[in-house]
């Protein structure tokens, strides 16, 4: 059986199905939309923002209602999201790529945000034309010869067969087979200055077990944490019964550990330092004892 999201989605195409969830959005985030909005976003005709209204009240019943006065559609409190989400997230994160430039301003849903800042980390700029070649040699099953800036061994040229990429939160990894060192290793993207010729290679991702395994980590507030500390964090993460599952590849655990300050061991002597444990350590073991 589809829902209603699915039915909705179905008998409209992609044009009219993006301007209706403007007007969801709209509604949803700013209790109002009128014809001028869809006009005015989409550069369509009075008409056709006309025929898109009656059809997303169609869709919503009611949920939503016209309001002669102001000349504009409104929520009831009978309004549910039947396009979109929903969910806070989706606001916030059109609110940050807009923000952050990712997007222009004039493509945002958004029509009226409030006041916001928010903490601008230095860019880490990865160098398209690498990027390119690196998504050649993926899609080719080839080696690639780099140039790679490393903290430890400094400036030099090597062999890797990359097979995927992986964003830690703050930086891109290109996923690959170091002929060097002969093991499966994350290489920044940013440090690859640049690449040279490629190989055929018997070489594939299929052997790399870390990455293609993946596991849950089992997340508590810290013992050592007041009962109201605890609460708070059960609330930041929407904990059930006092923990949160985060499903994760094997590889990039060490990532996770870094961006909550987990230490090697799952958890730490100080909990105001780090608030949370890892609960499932015993689970974890093979894992820990590759990537530490």
């Amino acid at each position: 059986m589809t829902g209603p999201k699915e039915d909705a989605r179905a008998r409209h195409n992609w044009g009219q199905r993006r301007r209706l969830a403007f007007i969801e959005f709209r509604l949803l985030w700013e209790r109002r939309v009128n014809r001028r909005d869809i006009r005015n976003f989409f550069n369509i005709s009075a008409q056709q923002a006309t025929n898109d209204l009656r059809e997303y009240s169609e869709i919503q019943g009611e949920g939503v209602a016209y309001d002669p006065s102001e000349r504009t559609y409104r929520p009831t409190s009978l309004f549910k999201p039947k396009l979109t989400s929903g969910n806070a997230e989706e606001y916030l994160h059109e609110l940050i790529a807009n923000w952050a430039a990712y997007v222009d301003s004039s493509s945002s849903f958004i029509g009226s945000a409030a006041p916001n800042g928010l903490v601008s980390l230095p860019q880490r700029i990865v160098d398209s034309s690498v990027l390119r070649e690196i998504l050649r040699a993926i899609r080719e099953s080839k080696a690639l010869h780099i140039r790679y800036f490393s903290l430890n061994s400094g400036d030099s040229w090597r062999w890797i067969v990359p097979h995927g990429l992986a964003w830690d939160g703050l930086r891109w990894h290109v996923r690959a087979y170091s002929i060097n060192r002969d093991q499966y290793r994350d290489f920044v993207l940013t440090r690859i200055s640049e690449t040279g010729e490629t190989s055929p290679t018997s070489i594939t991702g299929e052997d790399d077990w870390l990455w293609h395994e993946f596991v849950t980590v089992r997340l508590g507030p810290h013992p050592g944490l007041e009962e109201g500390q605890r609460k708070a964090l059960q609330m930041d993460y929407e904990m059930v019964n006092g923990e949160i599952a985060v499903n994760i590849r094997g590889a990039l655990v060490f990532y996770l550990f870094n961006r909550l300050g987990l230490e090697e061991s799952g958890w730490s002597a100080k909990p105001k330092v780090q608030q949370l444990e890892l609960k499932n350590k015993k689970e974890l073991a093979h894992i820990l004892k590759e990537i530490y």
